[in-house]
């Protein structure tokens, strides 16, 4: 049985790896420009923590182009 869940699982994750370094580079991209943006410097001016402003202000605009790449990713994963 594991033997069986092993070639079902491992294929699978090789062939994931550029779909996954291509979002893990997109969001770096995303992040960095994001976070050089007025509404982050005034959050940082508000006192507000590091962790604080990445997860509620700055994730939530660089998901918008990983969002975006990940739709038709998916869909042509599992249509194929």
């Amino acid at each position: 049985m594991v033997l069986y869940i092993l070639k079902r699982i491992l294929p699978s994750v090789a062939l994931s790896g550029y779909s996954i370094a291509f979002i893990a580079r997109l969001t770096r991209s995303k992040l960095i420009e994001v976070m050089k943006s007025d509404y982050i410097r005034t959050a940082r001016a508000k006192g507000l923590s590091r962790g604080r402003i990445i997860i509620r202000h700055a994730l939530r605009n660089t998901l918008i182009p990983i969002v975006t790449y990940l739709g038709p990713d998916i869909n042509w994963k599992f249509c194929y």
